[in-house]
């Protein structure tokens, strides 16, 4: 591999770990968009957008991962998280 690509990475992976204390959705895009710019050609960079965002499979799973911080938040403020994690049953260590 080139060492613009090992840089790419190593400069993504700094900017994925600095901005995933604010945002994670936020720092794994623009990690990725990074590394897409060291290693892809512009043109295959928005083939590549183009096909990740056209695809139905990735537009569900962002949908299911977006639900769950609000079914959490249901189940918070109306008291179920408490019962749902005390009926567990996980035994605890000493």
């Amino acid at each position: 591999m080139s060492a613009l690509v090992w840089s790419g990475f190593l400069i993504s992976l700094a900017v994925l770990m600095g901005l995933a204390r604010h945002s994670l959705w936020g720092a794994m895009f623009t990690g990725a968009l990074v590394l897409g710019l060291f290693t892809l050609s512009p043109a295959e960079l928005g083939r590549a957008f183009v096909g990740v965002i056209s695809d139905p499979s990735v537009m569900l799973l962002a949908l299911v991962v977006g639900l769950i911080p609000l079914i959490g938040a249901a189940l918070e403020e109306r008291g179920y998280m408490k019962a749902l994690v005390r009926n567990l049953r996980i035994g605890r260590k000493a």
